[in-house]
């Protein structure tokens, strides 16, 4: 049953909720019965009792609809469970770290208290509909069997929930819409959505912050401003928040956005060391303008060609999902882990991601560097570089890439990382968001990039290397495993494990989707990669409740063509989810090129938990021994 004035669900609850792994890295704690308030307070309390007693190997958790997902390393809960700090029971056994969990969180679904809702805050929203700004709103109408404006009376009229965040940084996702108006996600989704954009997906309606792809119906747009990094919370609003829409005119609209929606909507800070956004220090231009004195010249790279894209990047930024903050990071996490080792820096230190081919860099200092990941013929003032192993370049030195040979992205870690400002706790670029790296964009030609100073085994490892006298660079004869990444004309076969619709898919999908291989479209970045092949459909039309994604999470919109979600992935979608390939083999799904072939073979969550700490082990080992190579 549905509550009309509401648009809320009045279906009867189940108290304990379903608990099974996403992955193997994430468990899914689920509700039946939909956009309910009884169950938006049972999601909201066990979200805020994990984060104020999470458990060993917890990262973060991501609260939805109906829906709860935590992530965790499995390494570390594995780790605890031995030193018991899962209780004797737990700790005695010898099965798949998802199982203790799923006896956890059970035992936390049961336990958590349901206290009285806080005293809720209402959050004008003012609305511009129909026209340029809802161009679906006719669609939208004429499904209802009503005209534009009844439409859009009956949309303005309602007092929303805001029940999660996600999607895009600031997404809100609100419940209590109309029934009567509840349209469809469309067919193929928009590569761009205009930021402001007011949506409608089947129940749930939303605003789109910042510009994003999309495939949610628009009726509106607003002129304020929802997501504000360089504020605390980033956020406009939360969960628990009402909303109310205001609807306004085309001028109207045209005024508030020249005065900002009463917010700032550019997404980069104007100084960071001020407004608290920068956790660490480092050169920005926008805090050091090129008049401005330096103590003294620094170890940099410079920019001469960027090209088709090159961004700084790390291994992410945990802890801001729920706000709709990827965890992003380098989309081939292996690589850049490996380059850094090679260089003596911290894995997680900031380098460089190059996508496919063009870009030209300048040393201004004599630099040990090393070039993982695809290979897109490096070389050093015309000379070929060996990859995946350290190497000195001179002062001066042009390192330019070519033609790609295998791969899609290639990393270049420098001793001492990319010193660029930590922003919500990463040094990482994301580019929808604006945020981190450089001035939270893709490199231009020209830019000048500070580097850090390198570690006590790096200073004596490059001058062991200078002494060699070697031109035009110095390097060695042994190398990291780079075999993972398969050849420019072969295809790729990925370990996943079933998506938590893949039973909802009709039975000739789901032969379709184990027996042929799928092809890479143009129209792959970092945030997910389109495939093309065989339509996959459900068995019956299904609208889903939009929860948490990850990266590595096939989902399939209304067109059939599935989507291989990258680093870039939104916190949370609405298309069912057929698989979820293995972190084991995440590294070679992000060097999937287009026009490449890539097949699924079917392994458990026991066997992907495996693998990964098997590949773990094997990184440590290989850490080890490039450890002992240095003096």
């Amino acid at each position: 049953m549905m509550n009309i004035e509401s648009g809320e669900a009045e279906s009867p609850l189940r108290a304990m909720p379903r608990i099974e792994p996403y992955g193997e890295c994430a468990m899914r704690i689920a509700w039946e019965g939909g956009i309910h308030p009884e169950i938006r307070r049972r999601v909201r309390a066990l979200s805020e009792d994990l984060e104020e007693r999470p458990f060993p190997g917890m990262i973060e958790c991501v609260p939805a609809y109906s829906c709860v997902t935590v992530f965790y390393d499995p390494l570390e809960v594995r780790a605890a469970r031995v030193r018991g700090m899962f209780g004797d029971e737990a700790s005695a056994g010898q099965g798949p770290v998802y199982r203790t969990l799923a006896g956890l969180l059970e035992k936390r679904a049961a336990e958590v208290v349901l206290t009285a809702e806080e005293e809720v805050r209402t959050v004008e929203i003012p609305v511009c509909y129909g026209g340029e700004y809802g161009p679906d709103l006719e669609e939208v109408a004429a499904l209802a069997g009503i005209t534009p404006d009844r439409a859009a009376a009956i949309h303005a009229g309602g007092e929303y929930v805001v029940y999660m965040l996600g999607f895009a940084p600031g997404f809100p996702y609100l419940g209590g819409m109309p029934e009567s108006i509840a349209a469809p996600r469309r067919a193929t989704p928009r590569a761009a959505i205009p930021a402001g954009s007011v949506g409608i997906a089947g129940r749930q309606t939303g605003v789109y912050p910042l510009a994003t792809p999309g495939g949610w119906q628009l009726v509106g747009r607003t002129p304020l401003a929802l997501f504000r990094p360089s504020e605390e919370p980033p956020s406009l609003l939360r969960a628990g928040d009402r909303v109310r829409f205001r609807p306004i005119s085309p001028e109207e609209f045209r005024c508030l956005e020249s005065e900002g929606g009463g917010r700032v909507r550019g997404p980069v800070p104007k100084n960071p060391a001020v407004n608290g956004l920068t956790d660490a220090p480092g050169r920005n231009p926008a805090l050091f303008p090129a008049n401005a004195p330096r103590e003294k010249e620094r170890p940099s790279v410079t920019v001469l060609k960027p090209g088709l894209q090159t961004t700084v990047q790390d291994l992410g930024r945990a802890g801001f999902q729920k706000y709709g903050v990827i965890a992003g990071g380098a989309a081939d996490p292996y690589a850049l882990r490996i380059g850094n080792a090679l260089v003596g820096n911290e894995e997680g230190a900031a380098a460089l991601e190059l996508t496919l081919s063009g870009a030209v860099l300048r040393f201004g200092q004599e630099t040990l560097i090393a070039v993982t990941g695809g290979d897109l013929s490096p070389s050093v003032n015309g000379a070929p570089l060996p990859m995946w192993r350290p190497v000195l370049v001179p002062a001066k030195a042009e390192l330019r890439f070519g033609a790609v040979q295998s791969g899609c992205r290639a990393y270049v870690a420098a001793s001492g990382g990319f010193d660029v400002p930590s922003v919500m706790g990463g040094r990482g670029t994301y580019l929808r968001a604006g945020i981190g790296g450089f001035q939270g964009r893709e490199l231009r030609a020209g830019d000048v990039l500070p580097l850090g100073e390198p570690g006590e085994a790096a200073r004596p490892f490059a001058c062991k290397l200078a002494a060699c006298g070697a031109t035009p660079f110095a390097s060695v004869s042994w190398h990291a495993d780079s075999r993972y990444i398969s050849p420019a004309r072969a295809d790729l076969v990925v370990r996943v494990m079933r998506g938590p619709e893949y039973g909802l898919f009709s039975s000739d999908s789901r032969e379709s989707w184990w027996g042929h291989p799928f092809e890479a479209t143009p129209r792959c970045d970092r945030m997910g990669c389109r495939l093309s092949g065989p339509p996959l459909r459900p068995e019956h039309p299904l609208e889903m409740l939009s929860e948490a994604v990850t990266e590595g999470t096939v989902q399939v919109p209304p067109d059939g063509n599935p989507i291989l979600l990258l680093a870039d992935r939104q916190t949370a979608g609405g298309y069912p989810r057929i698989a979820q390939i293995a972190a084991v083999d995440l590294p070679a799904a992000a060097q999937l090129r287009p026009g490449q072939r890539i097949s699924f073979c079917e392994i458990a969550a026991e066997e992907a938990q495996r693998l990964h700490r098997e590949k773990e082990d094997e990184i440590r080992v290989m850490k080890r021994f490039i450890k002992l190579k240095f003096p």
